[in-house]
C-alpha cells in the first residue's frame, strides 16, 4: 500500500515539475511533451537504467 502511494505521489511531483516548466519556462509543444515524457520516466522509474547505462559507457 505504500508504494503505491508512493508511485502515486511522485506522479503528482511530475505532473507539478511539467506544469512549473509550461508555466515558467518558454517551451514548445515539442519541448514540453519531451519534458513531460522524461519527468515521468523519471517517476516510473524508468531513467535509472539510462543513467546507469550511460556511465558504464563514459567509464569504458
Amino acid at each position: 500500500m505504500f508504494a503505491e502511494f508512493a508511485s502515486a505521489t511522485l506522479k503528482q511531483v511530475a505532473d507539478w515539475f511539467v506544469w512549473l516548466a509550461s508555466t515558467l519556462g518558454k517551451f514548445n509543444a515539442n519541448e514540453l511533451r519531451r519534458a513531460d515524457h522524461e519527468v515521468h520516466d523519471i517517476a516510473d522509474g524508468r531513467y535509472d537504467g539510462r543513467i546507469q547505462k550511460f556511465q558504464q559507457g563514459v567509464s569504458r
